[in-house]
């Protein structure tokens, strides 16, 4: 359990490597004692670091790992948490039709979920391969989607979140003003979060 705590506690710091070797130190507890929902979980964790630091088919097999366990663990929170990743880690690598089938498949999921965040971010995340797509106006109409999830909640980071992606569809129409605009107010969100790696992210 201490190593596990530990995992967290590096991630949260950005410490990935001495995360990763803490949260394989409690996978392998985990496996000692077959505790198939804990070692998802422990799965998933290392899958996002990997993700993070741009080692995309490694985290693919760890989220695929983690999925199988989650599913044996009847776990399915946990399920459509690892599909979204799945679908973000295809949106990267602009497999997007590989993406869209992994967001579908949260979706059904999610249904059965009572889960805003995740709803909201599968939203955010259609509109973000939407206008990868170059398809503007579908991206349009996820983003009304996120924001009537978004108008329901006092979060900032969930606000900055919806401001991150309508600035960068502002940008793919050439709206540089109005996108300039919410960039700035994203950042500024998450900034005041503490969220530094989001904060990055709208300052590009």
């Amino acid at each position: 359990l201490v190593n596990m705590e530990l995992g967290i506690c590096y991630q949260l710091q950005g410490k990935n490597r001495q995360a990763i070797q803490y949260y394989n130190q409690a996978l392998k507890f985990w496996e000692n004692i077959r505790n198939t929902a804990r070692q998802s979980y422990v799965l998933n964790n290392i899958g996002e670091l990997h993700y993070l630091s741009g080692e995309y088919i490694e985290a693919a097999k760890l989220f695929e790992t983690a999925i199988t366990l989650a599913r044996k663990s009847g776990i399915v929170r946990s399920e459509a948490y690892l599909l979204y990743n799945i679908a973000n880690l295809y949106s990267n690598l602009e497999a997007y039709d590989s993406a869209k089938e992994a967001l579908q498949r949260t979706r059904e999921i999610c249904k059965s979920l009572d889960d805003h965040f995740l709803q909201l971010s599968i939203e955010l995340s259609e509109a973000a391969i939407a206008r990868q797509e170059g398809k503007l106006t579908q991206a349009h109409q996820y983003l009304n989607s996120a924001f009537q999830l978004v108008d329901k909640s006092l979060s900032d980071f969930e606000n900055g979140l919806w401001d991150l992606e309508t600035g960068r569809l502002l940008l793919a129409e050439d709206e540089n003003q109005q996108a300039e605009r919410y960039l700035v107010n994203a950042m500024n969100l998450f900034l005041s979060g503490g969220q530094k790696i989001e904060a990055a992210s709208s300052s590009l």
